[in-house]
């Protein structure tokens, strides 16, 4: 009898327990979930809109312990506007709890974002500008301060303005991954792109996928497999294109192959209409070339050296530019045409079949690319 007495004593005593567990749990929730709600409607969103001086709006807003769901969220434009500076249908932010607990930075393991836009604009200053004043300074370097896990952007239009230049990405789904204390950011992108510089127009569908390594500054950008297809910039036009990139700004180098499908429009060029009437001259004949073609680039540079490949079924112009020996080397082939130039760089010594003319043209081009490769060298510093 006294055993069944003290085990029937000892569960009691269990459930008791797990009683008390059970709501110190509940009440370690409540707290957490209270705490949150006041930290985001007094800390964060009344904070935001009194210092900011713009509109905070939302339909909705619900709660768990690490997540927060915004619904019709908008966010005006400076001075309490009625325009507003980006608007979404969905917010969706999900937070691990601990650091906050800690008093510690937030770390956000996801930020969604779905149907809305933003509108990036300069005109004296950005019109975001004044919310960067709201975050205190950090002297740490940049991928330390960005605590997002996870980034996902759906069905956006982004506006960016400045100036003569004008940039619409419609219809953009983002997708941004980073780990915590990690420079490396893997980045796939979607969008319709509209731009317009000096109101001269571009169009074109952009796929990208890219890592990019970030610490103070961009330090290392990779592209694999990207898409740009439908591209239509003044005279000029191609169905796709496929780019692979990689960039190190530290190594200084830059290796690009990038191959364009059915590029159209490249007659109407005034290089193109040169080299097509000295060819009639020379030879009595149009110049047989399609009216799209598919073209080939392959870019490399490596400390001191410097290739170039443009190429496809009917012709290759290749150029080697080497620092080290100021040399440069030149070829184009078209059948039996050739042009040849081995020689110091800005000083081409021009041999072909074609003529003097295309010869004197040819070390005008020769020099060009030089004149780009310095571009590319001053931007990789």
């Amino acid at each position: 009898m006294i055993g069944i007495k003290s085990k029937g004593f000892l569960i009691k005593k269990i459930l008791i327990f797990i009683i008390i567990l059970i709501v110190l749990s509940a009440s370690v929730v409540y707290l957490a979930s209270t705490k949150i709600k006041k930290i985001i409607n007094t800390k964060i969103i009344n904070q935001i809109s009194l210092k900011s001086k713009r509109n905070i709006t939302f339909s909705h807003i619900s709660y768990s312990t690490n997540k927060i769901v915004l619904n019709d969220f908008c966010i005006s434009e400076k001075k309490m506007s009625k325009k507003n500076f980006g608007c979404a249908k969905l917010v969706k932010i999900k937070f691990d709890i601990i650091p906050l607990i800690y008093k510690s930075d937030i770390v956000f393991d996801y930020i969604d974002i779905e149907d809305g836009n933003i509108n990036f604009i300069k005109s004296n200053d950005w019109n975001f500008s004044d919310i960067l004043k709201l975050f205190p300074d950090d002297k740490r370097a940049l991928y330390q301060r960005i605590n997002i896990k996870e980034l996902r952007i759906k069905n956006f239009d982004l506006l960016l303005k400045y100036g003569n230049t004008e940039l619409l990405l419609k219809n953009l789904d983002l997708e941004l991954n980073h780990s915590i204390k990690s420079s490396d950011f893997d980045i796939t992108l979607k969008s319709d792109v509209y731009s317009s510089i000096n109101d001269v127009m571009l169009f074109a569908c952009v796929d990208v996928h890219s890592n990019i390594k970030i610490i103070d500054r961009i330090l290392e950008i990779s592209l694999n497999n990207t898409r740009i297809s439908n591209l239509n910039y003044q005279k000029y036009s191609f169905e796709e294109a496929d780019i692979n990139l990689y960039i190190n700004r530290l190594k200084r180098k830059f290796d690009m192959d990038l191959r364009i499908k059915n590029l159209d429009g490249f007659k109407s060029s005034s290089g193109y209409k040169k080299i097509a009437d000295i060819y009639k001259k020379i030879y009595s004949n149009d110049l047989a070339v399609k009216d799209t073609i598919d073209l080939n680039l392959k870019a490399e540079f490596n400390e001191s050296l410097f290739k170039d490949e443009i190429y496809n079924n009917d012709f290759k112009i290749s150029s080697i530019i080497d620092l080290k020996t100021n040399n440069h080397r030149f070829e184009f082939r078209a059948g039996r045409l050739y042009i040849k130039s081995n020689s110091d760089i800005s000083k081409p010594e021009v041999r072909s079949n074609f003529g003097e003319t295309v010869n004197d043209l040819s070390e005008d081009l020769i020099v060009m690319l030089e004149k780009s490769y310095k571009m590319l060298l001053a931007k990789l510093k």
